[in-house]
Parts: C-alpha cells; structure tokens; sequence
C-alpha cells in the first residue's frame, strides 16, 4: 500500500478521480516520457559485442577465447570498456572456463575475457575487490556480465561499495542490485541472453550443462553520490553476494560528458605576499622581502613571480622567527626563468615549510600552483648544502603545474609529508627526490591526474618518493624516474585505461618495492601503457629502462592484455639481443601473462610501436621479463670446455709369440686368452 505525500503534482480523470504523485516519481516518469534514461536506478544490459571465439546468432555461443567488447543499455551502445583488475575475490567454488582455463580466481574476473568466471561469489566484507585506478564522475558506470545455467533466471542479489586503492570502503555509500536488475532471462530458455557458453572446465554441473549470460549496469548516483569530491580517493568496487553471484566480466566505461565537480567554497581570502626582485637572496621571514611590507601570516599566498629574486630561503624554526605556524599556498608565475626555495643554515638544521591549502595567489585552490605561462623550473629544497626543507599539507589538495613545459623539481633536502590524499593536476612535470613520509593514513593516496610525475628518492631501503600513499596513474598521466615508490600497507601503485608507466628519464631504473604491503604491488587496467627507452653501443651491448620490483609476491604484477611501447636512443639499429624490462624475485611474480614452453608472452602482455622492421618477443626469463631482439636462442650457461684427452703413446712393436689359445708379451708367462676364430692374418 503506498502512502503518497501530500505535495506533488495533482492528476485528475473526470470529477471522481484524484491522485497524488511523488515529485521524485513524477520526475521519473516526465524523464521516461520524454525518452531519457531513469537517473538513479541499475539499467540491464540488453545486447553485448565480442571479439575471439564466438558463434554468431541470437545470442551468440562463446566457444573459446574470447572477449567483451561493447555493452547497449537504454542509454545507448557503448564500445570503450574498461575490465577490472580483480584482487582477493572469494568463492564458494572453482573457476569455470572454456577455452584458456584462469589460473586463478582473481584472473578469472580481471579484464574483459567473457570466456571464464567465478562461480557463486561470496559475501565478504574484505575481500571481491575490482580495481579500476579511479577517475570516477557523474558519467561512470560500472557494468556486471554474470552467467547462470539455462535452466535458471538471470542475475543474483548482491551488495556494491566503493573502495580505495588499498581496498578501504570510501564512505557509506551502498548500492544491492536485485535479480531484476539484470538482463531479462526467464529459466528454461535463452530468451533475451548475451550469450551463451558450454563450460568445459570447473564446477562439473557447469560443464555438463549449458549457461548464459547477462548483465546490468549502475552509476555512482545509484550508489548515493551527489558530491564527488567526497570520493576523490575511490578507485573501485567491491561486490559481495550471499546469493551467489557468478560474474564473468566486472567493467566500467563512460557516457557522455561528465558533470563538473562544484568548485569548493573558498576559505579565507589570502593575504598576498609577493616576494621582491633582488640581485641577492631573500629571506621569507623578514618583511621586507615582501613587496606588501608584510610578514607572512596564517592566510598568507605566496607568489613569487618573474621579477622576484631568483633565489630565497626559508629560515624559520616554527616557534618563532618571523614564521607563522602555516601559511596558505606558494604560487609562481616566472615565465621562463628558474627560481629556487631553499632551507638556510647548516646540512643538519630542518625548516618547515606548512601549507594548509585555500585560494592561491592565482586564484586557484591549490597548494602549490605553477601558472600557465610558467615554462621555466622551480627548485624547492634542491641544495644539498643547506637544511632540510619540512615541506608539510595539513589537508588534501593539488600540486598544479599548468603548463607542459614547466618542472617542480621537489629535492632530495626536501621532506614532504602530510597524513592526506595528494593530487598532480596539470600537464607539466614533477619530480620527487626525498626520502618522503606523506600519506601515512590509510586510504590516502598520491594520484596523478595529469602530466608526469618522476620519482627519482634513491632506491635504498624502503626510501619512497611518494611516502606511504598508494599511487594512481590516471589516463593521459605517466610516472616515471629513477628512483623508488614504497606504497604502505594495503596500498599499491595502479594504472588506468590510458595511464602510462615510463621508468627511467633517458635510461634508468624505478623500482617498486612492495616490502610494507601485502596488496598486488603494481596493477595495470586494461588500456593502461608501458613506455621503455632502448639504446645501444653495438653488438654484445643492450640497454634499456627496467622496472624493478623488490619484495615481491606471487601475483603482484598484474598485467591485463597491456601494450607496451618503445624508442631507440641509439644512433642506429638496435643489435638483435636480450634487453631486461622487468627484474623481481621470481617468476610467479608477474600475474596475467600466457607463455608458451620457451617462456614467449603470447597474451596479456603485447609489443607496441618503436620496433617496426624488427623481429621481436616479449619473454620470462627466470624471474626477468625480457625483450628478444632478432633470433635469440634460449639462454643457456656457457658449458665449461671438455678437456682434449692427451693421446696415450703408441708402444713400440713388440714380437708376440701365441702359445696355444694364449700368447706371451716379451718374456712374460701368457696372460690372455683368445679364441682362434676372431684372429684374422693380415699376412
């Protein structure tokens, strides 16, 4: 019995007929009059695309590898999809499949493969993770293709959160899908089915009988989100199901453009500080550094721009000093030039440097915000004969750097830290050398939304250029460098659709080092990228980037039909040979690769562009993953040359009287039998 509110819109039908409806519900019903999809409620996938081994028909029969490559709802037909890359699913049984059998459950449910699954999903509060590297706005939608025998109804009830990348639920919002979310499917038939497949490996009742697919898609607005800055730090979603869902593909993709995220409300208006020209160094804790005449207070932005001195210290000691105990932002806008923030003093001395984050002296809400004209390099904390600069955000917040020709060069002398989510916005580069402590809490995370970040902290202990924060790579963003990222416990380093990890700045190494978490260290989306550099000075000699992972795990790279990429440095042709890519503990460290018996990547896993003209794999060597150039044979060790027997000395002749059937050699009794038939007379 429905209990209408008082308020709404009135229809009538004649004297005796009087309804009130809802304002939501007569909203909804206006917007499917009108022919536009119903906002805030899961819509069932109606028809699906595959690519691989499928039989065309209505529907179509999956009968080996194969792959999801397009989803239609109400809300149009959608080929851009994004698989997910699956950690710590749990299940009541095994994995099913027909063609390539998973070689785990976490690999039956990562990426777009329709061809494998997990069957009855079960409910947990932990674990069925589904990693997407985040990104998420009003036009993401999330997508389940599920089977189920013939003989059963589409669709399972189950329970959707959000989550972070260390698989931390992001707020309270929830979402249970219904088996009549899902496509419509009645038992018995294939009416309305995606698909259908015959299992012939996994749960027996599986293989012996056929199955079909279906599915159904949901928004972050289904979930309850109405403010996305409240889920800056989601990365995913985690399904838990006591009816036992059997999903095949957990994906994502796009509609549309996404509605943009309300600019914060501004807390307070800054007090400019706009540091002064001077041929000499100027000291930020003394007023007259200051073309305002003012000491830097609570609400204090930074600007230094083109005419100000090219080099200042920070000379404060918290306490007092002519410093307050934080200030708002540092902006610069220098055009061309370089200018340089450092700590004063001795090696040994630390100068904080606390920012709280509010309008900058840009107009922005950034921490600090490198303008669009910048093209030049601002260096903070870069000297290695002065104090430590205690670069320190008390609250979430951005690093921009606005123009692609710019670079924040943040030093080895600088200790960044803060217990906060940090973002880089914009397309210009940023660069990390210190040994830093930021995102300490769980959760928090260093996101790259745009542009490139290099982490170039040296790689020694458990040294971190990003602290102890999980990081993402979003698309269109690139982390590379030369040093060492350490994500925390339950973190990691994830790469979206479109995200690219490039190690090195010419040739280098970055290594990743997994020694403080348990979660997959190094995850990549499908679409993300790899970009490796290759050079040479002849034959016998093969250079390249390398990524390196240290105190890895089984699994924890976890790669999902990538593409990887390269460029010749060299001045010529690349000599044929093994170049390394990837070096770890072990071969079971790389999750997501197919090898054939000579350890070749025949998927998961493909080369790129850079290498036309040449003949060339990607193979597991060991516990390296290599790039063959040319026809290189298996290594093997050099054997260890057998020594040339020196030849024993031919006697000299000798007179050998047979005596019977024995002879005598010289004076010697006769020693030696013979029988008379096996001696033949040359004479």
């Amino acid at each position: 019995m429905w209990a209408f509110p008082s308020l709404g819109p009135r229809f009538k039908r004649g004297p005796s007929f009087s309804m009130k409806i809802p304002p939501a519900l007569f909203a909804s019903a206006t917007l499917l009059l009108l022919g536009m999809p119903l906002v805030g409620a899961p819509l069932p996938i109606t028809d699906a695309t595959y690519s691989g081994s499928f039989t065309a028909g209505t529907p179509e029969n999956i009968t080996g590898n194969a792959s999801l490559t397009g989803v239609t709802t109400t809300e149009g037909t959608f080929s851009s999809l994004t698989g997910a890359t699956a950690n710590g699913v749990l299940s009541q049984q095994i994995n099913n499949s027909v063609g390539t059998a998973p070689a785990n459950k976490d690999q039956a449910v990562t990426g777009l493969s329709v061809n494998d699954g997990i069957n009855n999903l079960s409910a947990t509060t932990t674990g069925n993770n589904f990693q997407f590297g985040g990104g998420f706005n009003s036009n993401t939608r999330f997508f389940i293709i599920e089977s189920t025998p013939v003989s059963s109804t589409i669709g399972d009830t189950t329970t959707v959160t959000l989550i972070n990348a260390a698989n931390a639920v992001v707020g309270s919002y929830t979402l249970t899908l219904t088996p009549g979310n899902f496509t419509s499917s009645a038992g018995g038939n294939t009416s309305n089915a995606l698909a259908t497949i015959q299992y012939t490996a996994g749960v027996a009742a599986n293989t012996t009988n056929p199955s079909k697919l279906g599915g159904v898609t949901f928004s972050l607005a289904d979930l309850g989100v109405t403010d996305f800055t409240t889920i800056a730090s989601a990365t995913g979603i985690r399904l838990s199901s006591s009816d036992a869902l059997d999903p095949n593909v957990v994906g994502a993709f796009a509609v549309g453009s996404p509605t943009p995220t309300p600019t914060p409300t501004p807390t307070p208006a800054p007090g400019l500080n706009t540091l002064k020209a001077s041929g000499s160094t100027l000291n930020w804790n003394t007023s007259a550094s200051w073309i305002e005449n003012t000491a830097l207070a609570a609400n204090s932005a930074v600007l230094i721009n083109s005419s100000s001195a090219d080099n200042s210290i920070v000379a404060n000691s918290v306490s007092g000093g002519g410093f307050p105990a934080s200030i708002q932002s540092v902006s610069f806008d220098i055009g061309a030039a370089t200018k340089n923030v450092q700590a004063n003093a001795s090696v040994t001395t630390d100068r904080p440097l606390p920012l709280t984050g509010g309008i900058d002296a840009l107009g922005g809400t950034d921490l600090i915000h490198l303008s669009g004209t910048t093209t030049g390099t601002v260096n903070i904390g870069t000297n290695s004969n002065l104090g430590n600069l205690l670069l320190s955000f008390s609250n979430a917040g951005n690093i921009n750097i606005e123009n692609a020709g710019a670079t924040l060069n943040i030093g080895a002398t600088t200790i960044f830290s803060g217990s906060v989510n940090v973002t880089k916005t914009g397309p210009g580069t940023l660069t990390l050398a210190g040994a830093n402590t930021l995102g300490s809490s769980a959760g928090n995370i260093f996101a790259i939304n745009a542009g490139t970040l290099l982490a170039n902290t040296a790689a020694t202990g458990t040294n971190s250029a990003t602290g102890a924060a999980g990081v993402s790579i979003s698309a269109n963003a690139t982390l590379g460098g030369t040093g060492q990222i350490t994500p925390g416990a339950g973190k990691q380093v994830s790469v979206a659709s479109g995200g690219t990890i490039a190690p090195g700045t010419g040739l280098g190494t970055l290594t990743v080092n997994g020694a403080n978490t348990t979660a997959f260290l190094l995850v990549f989306s499908s679409g993300a990228k790899l970009q490796f550099d290759l050079n040479s000075s002849g034959a016998g000699n093969f250079q390249s980037d390398t990524i390196a992972i240290a105190n890895g795990a089984a699994g924890d790279v976890a790669f999902n039909g990538n593409v990887i990429n390269f460029a010749n440095l060299s001045a010529g042709t690349l000599p044929d040979g093994v170049y390394t890519l990837f070096t770890a503990a072990a071969a079971n460290n790389y999750s997501g690769l197919t090898t054939d018996a000579n350890g070749t990547i025949t998927a998961g896993l493909a080369i790129g562009t850079g290498l036309e003209g040449y003949t060339a794999t990607l193979r597991i060597i060991g516990s390296s993953l290599v790039l063959n150039i040319g026809n290189v044979p298996n290594p093997t060790p050099t054997p260890t040359p057998t020594a040339t027997p020196t030849p024993t000395p031919t006697p000299a002749a000798t007179n050998i009287l047979f005596v019977g059937n024995s002879f005598t050699h010289g004076n010697n009794q006769p020693a030696l039998s013979y029988n008379h038939a096996s001696i033949t007379d040359e004479n």
